[in-house]
């Protein structure tokens, strides 16, 4: 499983190359986010991915932005545990 810093990492650096790919490194993360059961996330990541194919990219990108935000808190509670 991927830590949070790298699920983080990776929406961070979405914002370049084929979408293609971007929807690929979506799919990953949303797996990644399934495993532990965000399903808040999970849902998250399919309307980013249905913004992106729909060439929405404001929504798009405001809904990554929402996601990393949370995995940032995620990351703040489970460091503070």
């Amino acid at each position: 499983m991927q830590s949070l810093d790298s699920l983080i990492a990776t929406l961070n650096n979405l914002d370049m190359g084929e979408i293609s790919r971007i929807d690929t490194a979506l799919a990953a993360v949303r797996s990644e986010l399934q495993q532990r059961e965000l399903s808040e996330l999970v849902e998250k990541v399919d309307l980013s991915q249905a913004a992106l194919r729909h060439g929405d990219t404001e929504e798009f990108k405001r809904l990554c932005a929402t996601i990393v935000a949370k995995l940032g808190h995620l990351r703040t509670d489970a460091r503070s545990r």
